[in-house]
């Protein structure tokens, strides 16, 4: 989306801000007149069912002839009662018929006027009005019915003997007063029962509304209504149920008529809206198109001067009001931004040549690469190491280089210029700048001094052991020779000690000849086929009293107890076994526990030694089987020379097998052997 057409879009939004409010209060407005004339149908209909509940009550008061009726029927004058009733009659035209009703409801007299004919004997013990009265005993009004159009009422009024005094009560000429208010051209108020009939009254044909609708309007929970339908179109109007009866008060108005000034009002504002938004869009059109020139020469500007491009200024011409000012700070800016540019640069090509310098003189290999690899600087021994390995390309050796562990290897290589091959240790570490992808810092460091150093240690570590394995075979006989001779107890004690300390020495020259041998290549393996839980049964007889002594539960599982042959080097692997052993009573407190379990699986067995002493950190789990590594917790000083698991580790790669540490569940170490099943 252009800038021109955002701005015109905020214009505009701007714009039509009052035109969206006055579009809702327009809506409100609308909603509010169409509640106020609904409300004033309310108020009619309420009134007309007022009115009418006022002429019931005067009807009620008119009742007072029942007195002359119970006192004459009691004396048994009947005549005088069809009298009183005939009377009653003649005075009230809005009464019908009287009768007097036993307590069952049937007929014992009856009179009716002229207009009024019905045959047959009166039995209203059905009628629910009866039987209210006859519990309540009070006067009720029962179900409005229709005579040929207009409403009658039945009214009981309980008499003494348990007579009852009927009268049929004509509604017609109390309801033409109220017909002749009219709403408008269109409405009046009119009468329904609550199953959706309307009354007809004589010269006012009510709305020909289908009874089902009605009567669902009437069960509803609003009183008010706009859309109720007829052949004739759609009403609208309220409604108010008379109390105690059964008839309901409509107010209906043809709904174009009702809300016709509604409309009208709604019509004229919804054109003076539209003519404010059109008024708004051309007015932002116009200060759109003048606020864009300028706009887009800044927005240009500033990509030149973040491409570096300061040479071409901001077109002043296109510049007005207080934008100006803004270009001509711009263009200021621009410029001493140029001459700052041009001194930067010198300055950064100096610092480039003196860092290149540098680098180049470094006798370590320094690489900069990418996620994926791909050098992005390095320096000059960088480059002589990467031709060196460069077997599966520089990005394969790279990744080499910068992989998990790859810092506990040395890296050989032969540099041009120099007879003797130098040797480096990688070091990476990734770093992840904010605004770009990570990158790999690689770090070839020169350890060729360090492991010449090395490479003399152990030469002379080897001429030792070797010089003094003599010396200690003649000591280790003397000492024999002297305890045969000795009787005092506390000399021999010396000379037990004096044995037990010429034996450890022994062993540690022992161990350091085997290393060298190991790592010399002189040292073959004797295979032979053996059964792996028979040499395990031996080592643990071996180390049974000591941890009986401690307490150290020890619990073995060869392979379910099935057999499991290997055809290995047995003294060796046993010897293996031994210093895992060894190991693990070392590391386990008192009362613990020491588990060995063996199974074969795709021609390879692994053999596990597991403890829950304090186990081995995830760092250290790699260091642990150098020559010389011992860790600092969970055993007591002066313990072991840590060459223990070294020699396990040779052992095991001479055999094309490996050893590994992890953690044991719950806690400990779990150190865990693999030899092919057979070795040749």
């Amino acid at each position: 989306m252009s800038f021109f057409t955002r701005l015109l879009l905020m214009m505009i939004s701007v714009g039509l801000l009052p035109v969206i409010s006055s579009g809702a209060l327009l809506y409100y407005y609308q909603q509010r007149s169409k509640n106020n004339i609904l409300e004033l149908h309310t108020s009619l209909s309420r009134l007309a069912a007022g009115s009418m509940v006022r002429y019931m009550e005067d009807i009620t008061q008119r009742l007072a002839f029942t007195q002359m009726v119970e006192m004459f029927y009691s004396t048994g004058e009947k005549e005088k009662v069809r009298d009183v009733l005939l009377d009653t009659l003649n005075s009230n035209r809005d009464f019908l018929a009287a009768a007097v009703l036993d307590s069952k409801g049937r007929e014992l007299m009856r009179v009716a006027s002229d207009e009024y004919h019905e045959s047959g004997r009166l039995d209203r013990s059905a009628d629910p009005g009866f039987r209210s009265s006859k519990l309540s005993g009070n006067i009720v009004f029962g179900s409005f019915e229709s005579r040929e159009g207009p409403p009658v009422s039945p009214i009981y009024c309980p008499l003494k003997g348990g007579r009852f005094l009927y009268l049929t009560v004509d509604f017609s000429r109390f309801w033409e007063g109220m017909q002749s208010q009219t709403i408008g051209r269109t409405g009046h108020v009119y009468l329904a029962d609550t199953d959706g009939r309307m009354f007809r009254f004589p010269g006012a044909e009510p709305p020909a509304v289908a009874p089902a609708a009605l009567k669902g309007l009437f069960h509803g929970l609003d009183y008010k209504f706009d859309t109720l339908s007829a052949p004739d179109g759609k009403y609208a109007g309220a409604f108010t149920q008379v109390p105690r009866s059964n008839i309901v008060v409509l107010t209906m108005q043809r709904r174009d008529e009702a809300f016709r000034h509604v409309r009208v009002t709604t019509f004229l504002l919804l054109a003076l809206l539209m003519a404010v938004a059109v008024a708004a869009y051309y007015l932002a059109l116009y200060y759109a198109r003048l606020i864009q020139e300028p706009v887009s020469e800044l927005i240009e500007g500033s990509e030149r001067v973040s491409a570096q491009d300061f040479d071409r200024p901001l077109d002043q011409d296109l510049a007005w009001g207080e934008f100006s000012g803004l270009f001509a700070a711009f263009n200021s800016m621009q410029g001493q931004m140029k001459k700052y540019r041009d001194m930067q640069v010198d300055k950064m090509l100096e610092e480039k040549r003196k860092l290149d310098l540098l680098v180049s003189l470094l006798r370590d290999g320094i690489i900069l690469a990418d996620a994926g690899g791909t050098p992005l600087f390095m320096n000059g021994i960088a480059g002589e190491l990467l031709k060196s390995h460069s077997s599966g390309g520089e990005k394969g050796a790279i990744q080499r280089f910068a992989a998990s562990g790859a810092e506990q290897e040395l890296v050989q290589a032969k540099i041009y210029g120099e007879q003797k091959p130098r040797y480096y240790k990688p070091m990476s570490e990734q770093f992840r700048p904010r605004n770009s992808e990570p990158v790999t810092l690689l770090v070839l460091r020169d350890v060729t001094l360090e492991h010449e150093i090395d490479a003399m240690k152990e030469e002379f570590f080897n001429s030792v052991a070797h010089d003094l394995r003599a010396p200690l075979l003649g000591l280790q006989g003397y000492i024999r020779l002297l305890g045969a001779a000795c009787k005092d107890s506390q000399q021999k004690a010396h000379l037990e000690g004096m044995r037990a300390s010429s034996r450890k020495l022994f062993s540690l020259v022992e161990d350091i000849l085997d290393i060298a041998k190991m790592e010399s290549g002189t040292l073959r393996l004797e295979p032979e086929e053996f059964e792996l839980s028979e040499m395990v049964q031996r080592s643990v007889q071996t180390f049974k009293p000591v941890l009986d002594e401690r307490k150290i539960a020890l619990s073995v599982d060869i392979n379910g107890g099935r057999p499991l042959r290997l055809t290995a080097d047995q003294r060796l692997l046993e010897r293996v076994l031994a210093n895992l052993l060894s190991n693990a009573a070392k590391f386990t407190p008192d009362g613990g526990a020491v588990t060995i379990d063996a199974h074969s699986s795709d021609g390879v067995m692994e053999l596990a030694v597991q403890d829950n002493g304090p186990g081995i950190p995830e760092k250290s789990r790699k260091v642990i089987f150098e020559k010389f590594r011992q860790l600092e917790s969970g055993a007591a000083p002066g313990k072991g020379y840590g060459l223990g698991l070294s020699i396990a580790m040779k052992i095991t790669e001479l055999h094309g097998g490996g050893i590994r540490a992890e953690e044991a569940p719950g806690g400990g170490a779990r150190i865990i052997v693999s030899v092919p099943l057979v070795t040749r």
